[in-house]
């Protein structure tokens, strides 16, 4: 039940489901209670606590409330917090509590990919040219930026299945789907997106042994030669349009944003404790504009973190942080800790992997309202179960030094006669 939760929320069936058929099946309850209650039952909750990431997400998840009590709107924010508790929270405590092997590990990830890869077809297929740029028709990522940050998560699992999967099928089909990925990010024309994909490939090569190194080297420039060629070039164009006066929507969004940026802060230094009240910052701005004689600006924050700041508070901000920063720290500990060692080359490269999505997505998010959305609890799960998954066998040594093993003979050779010693 825990992996159909994983695999509804990561390639949005569910509201792919509801878009198609007209009415909601209501999947996530459908497994999403059982997958609850088999953590309950089988000290889910208690594991999941091994780690300062689920302490953060805790605090985090308690200073909403002050927040809500307090908000400019009270009821809006009350329903949010709802929603947050019933659907999103326990993503961290499904991929956190559920998962104890090493080869649990590895289906929970391979599960991320496939189900990456069926968004991959239904954002393709279910797509508009609004704005000529690639955006979804339904769900709850209907903006093109948003999609872009969402791709580039499932992306970085894809990756895992071209680099450590023994079945040449599967290789294929993954790598194919990251090119289509890769093809889609660049089609939706988000600059943040773009950021976070320059991000991953710089981590891929930080994070990447020699050889991969050089593969990277011979297939990047075959790789932008293809690229620049197939993206629709009205998204090429706004890609390298950051801040160019004569391409007047990337300019107007540009402007807009640090408008944004400055009534963030504005809001997180006026209101340090428990902001405006999650989920208010647009109706806020907008009421206070509409106060000023101005024209009101309804519009979200576009910065995840100083979301969580103007919304929610300073205390909640330093929670929100530490629980991200945290998850990042118990990736990079599994990821040195295996080394340079051939028989960890898997949870080396599974932690790099991990560790180039959350890298890369987090810098795309940077740039949009993902204060409220599953993705970071379920990464923190995630980054959990992977280490202590991989210390249990660093620490069994499930995997001996090669060194350490005996020579492939040893077994089948036969021993030397024990001396008899004589009587006396």
């Amino acid at each position: 039940m825990g992996l159909v939760m994983v695999f509804l929320r990561f390639s949005m069936l569910h509201q792919l489901q509801a878009h198609t058929m007209g009415f909601n099946l209501r999947l996530l309850y459908i497994f999403g209670i059982p997958a609850i209650l088999g953590v309950l039952v089988a000290g889910g909750i208690q594991r999941s606590f091994r780690s300062r990431p689920t302490i953060y997400w805790l605090l985090f998840v308690l200073w909403l409330f002050p927040a809500t009590l307090f908000s400019s709107w009270k009821i809006a924010s009350a329903t949010l917090l709802l929603a947050y508790l019933r659907t999103n929270v326990p993503m961290l405590f499904i991929m956190a509590g559920l998962v104890v092997t090493w080869e649990e590990c590895r289906t929970l990830i391979r599960v991320i990919a496939w189900a990456g890869l069926v968004s991959l077809v239904s954002a393709r297929i279910f797509a508009n040219d609004a704005w000529a740029r690639l955006t979804p028709d339904f769900g709850s990522i209907t903006d093109p930026n948003d999609l872009a940050a969402h791709i580039l998560l499932i992306a970085s699992f894809l990756l895992w299945i071209v680099l450590a999967s023994k079945r040449a099928l599967f290789r294929v089909m993954a790598l194919a789907g990251l090119a289509f990925a890769l093809y889609l990010v660049l089609s939706t024309g988000s600059r943040g997106g773009f950021l976070g994909l320059a991000v991953g490939v710089a981590l891929y090569w930080i994070l990447g042994t020699a050889r991969r190194r050089i593969a990277l080297l011979l297939l990047l420039p075959l790789a932008l030669v293809g690229f620049l060629s197939v993206v629709p070039a009205s998204s090429l164009e706004r890609l390298t349009a950051f801040s160019d006066p004569d391409h007047l929507g990337a300019y107007e969004s540009q402007e807009s944003r640090k408008r944004l940026f400055w009534r963030a802060v504005r809001y997180s230094i006026y209101h340090p404790v428990v902001g405006v009240g999650p989920g208010q910052f647009g109706n806020y701005g907008g009421m206070q504009d509409r106060l000023e004689g101005l024209r009101g600006s309804w519009h979200n924050t576009h910065n995840t973190f100083l979301q969580v700041s103007s919304e929610c508070g300073i205390p909640a901000f330093f929670f929100y942080v530490a629980a991200v920063g945290s998850s990042f720290g118990l990736l990079i500990q599994t990821y040195r800790r295996a080394g340079n060692r051939p028989e960890f080359a898997e949870i080396r490269t599974t932690a790099a992997c991990v560790l180039i999505g959350f890298g890369s997505f987090c810098v795309a998010i940077t740039f949009l309202s993902f204060a409220y959305f599953f993705y970071l609890p379920a990464m923190s799960g995630l980054a959990i179960s992977l280490w202590h998954a991989a210390r249990e066998r660093f620490e069994a040594g499930q995997s001996a030094p090669l060194h350490a093993l005996p020579p492939p003979h040893a077994a089948s050779a036969p021993r030397p006669a024990r001396a008899r010693r004589l009587p006396g």
